[in-house]
């Protein structure tokens, strides 16, 4: 039972923190932003990027919702304990897209035009693999 109240209470969090974002006002949340040099914050748009923010919290928001579900299915014995484990991949599958995909779309999209930025090739060269680790690693039958 507490581990549905947990997750709820994260669920509300990832709530108050996504109108937060969403509102355009939240740049000071976002983790590096705060602390980075004027020079470095002025080659981002801080209004874009706190939305796009917003937008993945709102996801996680979501997701945090639906593993609070398994788990009171599992809580109220509609649902196996052993079968928790497909809806907690997919949590965290779906995270870390949609942490991947922010990253991109910042960094491509939330830029300001500059010319003195220069684009750099090969960034994701290492994602593939790893993505493909944490596949393997997940689908691994537990013991």
């Amino acid at each position: 039972m507490i581990g549905i109240i947990i997750t709820g209470v994260l669920c509300v969090v990832c709530l108050i923190l996504s109108v937060i974002l969403l509102s355009g006002n939240g740049a000071w949340l976002i983790a590096g932003y705060n602390t980075a040099p004027y020079e470095e914050k002025e080659k981002y748009d801080d209004e874009k990027m706190s939305r796009a923010t917003g937008v993945l919290m709102l996801f996680a928001a979501v997701l945090a919702a639906g593993l609070g579900a398994a788990g009171y299915f599992v809580e109220t014995g509609k649902m196996q304990e052993k079968f928790v484990l497909l809806p907690a991949a997919v949590f965290i599958l779906l995270l870390f897209a949609g942490i991947v995909i922010l990253s991109v779309y910042i960094n491509k999209k939330c830029k300001k035009y500059c010319k003195s930025i220069k684009k750099r090739k090969g960034d994701l060269n290492a994602f593939p693999l790893f993505l493909i680790l944490c596949i393997y690693t997940i689908s691994k039958p537990i013991r």
